[in-house]
């Protein structure tokens, strides 16, 4: 009873203890300030964007003229990283001021952040799968819509024009969704693009796909979402949560973006669409010469090759890159890769069809084979040749041992011997047989000595020719 007494006053102290400690949680919440942590937290994270954004201002890689696009877009990103970086100090400075009490100005800060956000990002992205897209004139639209939008914001709240403000405000709201939606199919198109270039230039796209645009992308639409909810739909605490995923995002994406140089050399001859997109005048004069060659290419199979490109195979052909992709895409109806996998499936079903006739083929050997020499008994020659048995059925040894191999999974002595020892087992099981010498049974059945048939009986049976013989 004394130790039921001690366990119970143990549990009652621990829930003593464990509701003091949840007291004194409740206590630090409450004591918890969610706008000074967001006004904090805005300080803390702005420092992230503005190292980024000089990083990639200072950071410095061999100019080229290929690279020209990206460095351009470089810059552009350098500029969004400062500019967020800014723009999150203005925004804890309003959220410490008057500002702050005022919900409606916040949602347009956090809208005209998302919207000089969206741009720069899907600029900086679509240029590395897309260098024509940086004299595009799109983005000078772009700049000039938001740069209207961030004005009638800023004019409206310094004038302290209410009824402006909302209808800038739904104004503003109505083009950052178009922004989302435009931006999201733009993506799409272009990244589709620029597989089929990537399609009809390597044998296989996998490894030179850039995957985390794909991630960034996605990943920056998922923050714009976000940013989307929280300026119609304030909440500090959500606020904060999203500062704390876009500092992580631009982490990441800087780090990638810095890391693109070094996989540019693997795919420039895709991405760099001059190089892919125009084809030669006057194709049909080298149609037949070059047909020709692609069927003496495809007769070697060299197709076979792993991850050939389309460089390779116009290095072989001896034919300009246009050239060979004008004819695969025009003449064949088919992208480089499509146009490999056709060839390699056709080689694929010619050489399961050549299996299953050599199947069909080594099977009626065999039947001929078996058939032959358990009619004429020939297993109980002892000098019995494979080039007597493939003489006898018109074949050749190769074709023969690769038949009995495939049927029986033996090979051409070993599957003699087996019938030499089965016909001795049947000579020393029989009671008529009795007065039959061992080595006498051995010599009948095709062995040349007894020795070696004693051998091969134990391996085979597991007892010896004489125990087989007093047991039968």
């Amino acid at each position: 009873m004394r130790v039921l007494t001690i366990e119970f006053y143990n549990i009652r102290l621990f829930f003593i203890t464990f509701a003091n400690e949840l007291k004194f949680i409740e206590t630090f919440f409450v004591m918890i300030d969610a706008k000074a942590i967001y006004i904090i937290l805005i300080y803390a994270v702005c420092i992230t964007p503005i190292i980024l954004g000089l990083f990639l201002f200072l950071f410095s890689i061999p100019k080229s003229l290929e690279l020209k696009p990206y460095l351009l877009s470089r810059k552009v990103l350098a500029i969004a990283y400062l500019a967020m970086g800014v723009l999150n100090v203005l925004g804890a400075a309003a959220s410490g001021n008057q500002l702050g009490e005022n919900a409606f100005m916040m949602a347009n800060l956090t809208l005209i952040v998302a919207s000089c956000q969206a741009h720069p990002f899907t600029f900086a992205i679509i240029t590395l799968i897309d260098p024509d897209f940086v004299s595009h004139r799109w983005n000078k639209w772009q700049w000039c819509f938001i740069t209207a939008g961030c004005t009638g914001v800023i004019t409206g709240f310094f004038l302290d024009l209410l009824a402006w403000q909302y209808i800038v405000f739904i104004l503003f709201l109505a083009f950052y969704i178009y922004q989302l939606i435009h931006y999201t199919w733009l993506f799409i198109k272009k990244k589709k693009s620029y597989i089929n270039k990537v399609e009809n230039y390597f044998s296989g796209y996998e490894i030179y796909l850039l995957k985390w645009i794909d991630i960034a992308f996605f990943s920056a639409l998922s923050i714009g979402i976000s940013a989307l909810f929280t300026a119609v739909f304030p909440s500090i605490w959500f606020s904060i949560i999203l500062c704390l995923i876009c500092c992580a995002f631009y982490l990441f994406f800087a780090i990638k973006y810095l890391e693109y140089p070094q996989l540019f050399n693997k795919i420039q001859a895709v991405i760099w669409s001059k190089k892919n997109t125009s084809y030669p005048i006057g194709m049909h004069l080298k149609q037949d010469t070059i047909e020709q060659k692609m069927e003496e290419w495809i007769k070697e199979k060299h197709f076979l090759q792993q991850e050939i490109t389309i460089k390779d195979l116009s290095r072989e052909l001896g034919f300009k890159q246009r050239t060979v992709l004008f004819y695969i895409n025009i003449h064949l109806q088919m992208n480089f890769k499509n146009w490999l996998l056709y060839l390699q499936k056709k080689e694929n079903q010619q050489k399961l069809k050549e299996t299953k006739t050599q199947l069909d083929e080594n099977k009626d050997i065999f039947v001929r084979f078996e058939q032959l020499i358990t009619s004429e008994k020939l297993f109980l020659v002892p000098d019995l040749q494979r080039e007597d048995a493939a003489k006898k059925l018109n074949t050749n040894t190769v074709y023969l041992s690769a038949a009995i191999r495939e049927n029986t999974n033996q090979s051409f002595g070993d599957y003699i011997n087996c019938l030499r020892l089965d016909y001795a087992r049947l000579l020393l099981s029989d009671p008529n047989k009795k007065h039959m010498l061992i080595s006498l049974i051995a010599t009948d059945s095709g062995f040349k000595s007894l020795r070696t048939f004693n051998r091969a009986f134990k391996e085979r049976f597991g007892i010896t020719p004489g125990e087989e013989k007093d047991g039968g």
